[in-house]
């Protein structure tokens, strides 16, 4: 068509001429002439848009803010998942700080110059016998010895002590009120002889004012207790004295003075009252212990001294008020 100067094609015309394009060179043609800038704004509605073909993209942050629904209520909980596998085990993890056992009132061992051959003395566990327990915590004083009837100058008779040599030096024998202690016999050791037991023994300078001597041994001989099994508390102020052995004896001068000696034992009142003939017997070591005369392996515990029990235990020995 030739352009002729002055003239202006009418609406009808150009919309004539574009539907003459489009039917000579298809939708592609005319898409390609018709894009955003060709829309009046606000001129598409939802009613144009196809269905599920717009994305969350294709809204704005405000828009999309306001879209979003209230919060639901929290769902069911689940059930648990399988356990997962074991992990490969980790390092091997620092060696942590040692604690070594305590040994409770070292004060307490062996007295070597009142021990004789060589005997067993240590503190440790039990003796258990059925249900029965050490009368005190789980442990108590083992001693073994080796002895045969008494003879003079016997050199195959042993003789175990174990005791304090610093706690009660210079205390008074008179202030004694309470002395006793437990013991594990067996039905061995009764058939040795009789009585066959352990003793409490008090060193002590006795001065007395018929004798000059300053030392003796304060020795408690108690009875025969019942066989393979811990007895019942063992009081050596209410033991009666009998020329058996039983009651209390003090050795050397003091033993010949006071007539407390093992020919003749005393009552605990009775060699109280013959050390007081003097100024005053003082203390000077206690223990436990067993010979010079049968054989014996056995058991202490609960020593009780004053109101307090010596509880002895395998790593030491323990203090406790007396029941």
């Amino acid at each position: 068509m030739k352009y002729v100067k002055g003239f202006r094609p009418s609406g009808a015309m150009v919309v004539a001429i574009i539907a003459l394009v489009v039917a000579a060179g298809g939708t592609a043609v005319a898409a390609s002439m018709i894009d955003g800038k060709n829309l009046v704004n606000g001129s598409v509605t939802s009613k144009k848009i196809k269905d599920k073909t717009l994305k969350t993209k294709d809204f704005s942050d405000k828009t999309k803010s306001k879209l979003k629904g209230a919060k639901g209520d929290q769902g069911p909980q689940g059930e648990p998942g399988a356990d997962g596998a074991d992990g490969a085990p980790g390092p091997q993890g620092e060696p942590g700080p040692s604690t070594p056992a305590t040994y409770t009132n070292p004060e307490w061992g062996q007295i070597d110059r009142n021990t004789i051959g060589s005997p067993t003395v240590e503190l440790r566990s039990g003796p258990y016998t059925g249900a029965d327990a050490p009368p005190f915590g789980v442990g108590s004083l083992g001693m073994t010895v080796n002895g045969v009837p008494r003879v003079a100058n016997n050199s195959d008779s042993e003789q175990a002590t174990f005791g304090n040599e610093v706690d009660f030096v210079d205390d008074n024998v008179s202030d004694l009120t309470q002395v006793g202690f437990y013991v594990y016999q067996t039905g061995e050791n009764s058939d040795k002889g009789n009585p066959n037991m352990p003793v409490i023994k008090f060193e002590i300078d006795p001065n007395l004012n018929s004798t000059p001597s300053n030392f003796s041994t304060l020795q408690f001989l108690p009875a025969q207790s019942p066989s393979n099994q811990w007895s019942d508390y063992i009081d050596g102020t209410t033991t009666p004295a009998s020329p058996s052995g039983t009651g209390w004896i003090l050795s050397g001068a003091a033993g010949t003075q006071t007539g407390c000696n093992l020919a003749s034992p005393c009552t605990f009142t009775d060699v109280k009252s013959a050390l007081a003939n003097g100024t005053g017997a003082k203390i000077l070591t206690v223990a436990v212990g067993k010979g010079r005369d049968y054989a014996w392996s056995g058991a202490v515990d609960g020593l009780t001294i004053n109101g307090t029990v010596y509880d002895f235990e395998p790593f030491g020995v323990q203090e406790h008020p007396a029941p």
